[in-house]
């Protein structure tokens, strides 16, 4: 069903004359990037967010009945001269050449209208453009995101394939990669990807981009069997208690069921995911330990076993290399808990409508994605 304030599902199409262009610059800045200081091409006089390489880029949009945007989405080719370097650092470009630079999309600058969260609009576009570019020849789809938004990622058919990355200003960013001939892989996650492409006929030697690319081999909670995803539940780590001792006998299904819709993020020592930008998330310590940082200054240590509450601290920071489990809090508020929370929290995160549709992704500060 289309979201409130929108009475049918938005037209799709590409911007191509100067004045739709330009229509895209604006919403940009208007429904994401004026929060941010740091971020390339945004001008703040203008209100506009703009960079040299939009000009040899594909810009798709969703627009209401009324003829205003809700929804746009950037598509450049990796191929393409003068992108920005940062994107090479972060994507990682020089190590995806041997796939062909030119059958690799860089999709960028995908930003919805706030009133249009939580619904079917994102989906729907994604499963748009997804057909319009498979349709150009790309077959290998890379992006980058905040972790707030990677369980939604993975749920669209994306992988994480390297390690994050700190931006300017502190930001955190996770290279992402969606192979659009992994067929096995994108029915068990997105099957409306496979049905918007199945007469396109993607072709590509996934064992070429596993050997280029072995971080994708690992499964995200997501594509996990619910048995597989049960038996994790099973065994995660306590801060001291027996594993899932919280809630009862059915705890390790109903923690099973918030699994499905988080994440795993690996991380080096000296990484620091969290940032005061970002929606606020818990952070399960799988593996490691980590520094957390308080707003006033203190400091506290969260060991393998307890959860970060990410909206009360700033930051945090891994010790040691780690692995965090990223909970969106549903609608658990957060605000008056402790920084480090124990391993019996599960049972009141799982109370809290943590079992919601996987489509969903949490609210940042303010409405977009980047």
């Amino acid at each position: 069903m289309p979201e409130a304030g929108i009475h049918a599902m938005p037209a799709w199409r590409e911007a191509e004359t100067e004045a739709e262009r330009e229509e895209v610059y604006l919403f940009r800045y208007v429904h994401y990037f004026r929060h941010l200081t740091d971020a390339p091409g945004v001008d703040h006089a203008l209100g506009r967010v703009y960079s040299p390489h939009d000009d040899r880029s594909t810009h798709l949009t969703g627009r209401g009945e009324n003829g205003c945007l809700v929804i746009v989405g950037t598509g450049t080719s990796a191929s393409t001269t003068g992108l920005p370097d940062i994107w090479q650092e972060i994507l990682r470009l020089r190590r995806l050449e041997p796939l062909g630079l030119d059958r690799i999309l860089i999709y960028s600058r995908l930003v919805e209208r706030g009133d249009c969260r939580r619904g079917t609009v994102f989906p729907e576009f994604f499963r748009y453009s997804s057909r319009y570019f498979t349709s150009r020849g790309f077959a290998y789809t890379v992006h980058y995101c905040p972790p707030p938004v990677l369980p939604l990622y993975e749920r669209l058919g994306y992988r994480q394939y390297g390690k994050g990355f700190s931006m300017p200003g502190g930001l955190y960013r996770i290279p992402l990669i969606l192979v659009a001939f992994d067929h096995a892989h994108l029915g068990r996650v997105f099957p409306a990807f496979r049905q918007a492409t199945a007469d396109l006929h993607p072709v590509g030697d996934l064992n070429q981009v596993l050997r280029l690319l072995p971080d994708i081999a690992e499964i995200p909670l997501c594509a996990l069997a619910g048995g597989e995803r049960l038996e994790l539940a099973r065994n995660l780590p306590s801060d001291g208690g027996p594993p899932s001792s919280a809630g009862g006998r059915d705890m390790p299904r109903r923690m099973e069921k918030a699994l499905r819709r988080s994440s795993i993020l690996r991380l080096d020592e000296g990484d620091s995911p969290a940032h005061a930008e970002d929606a606020p998330l818990l952070w399960f310590v799988l593996d490691g330990q980590c520094r957390v940082r308080l707003d006033d200054g203190s400091e506290l240590m969260a060991r393998r076993g307890t959860f970060i509450n990410g909206g009360v601290c700033s930051m945090f920071t891994a010790l040691e290399p780690s692995r965090v489990v990223l909970c969106a809090p549903g609608r658990l508020n957060l605000a008056k808990r402790p920084a480090v929370l124990p391993f019996a929290f599960w049972e009141e995160f799982c109370n809290a409508g943590s079992e919601t549709s996987a489509l969903e992704y949490p609210a940042p500060p303010h409405p977009g994605i980047p």
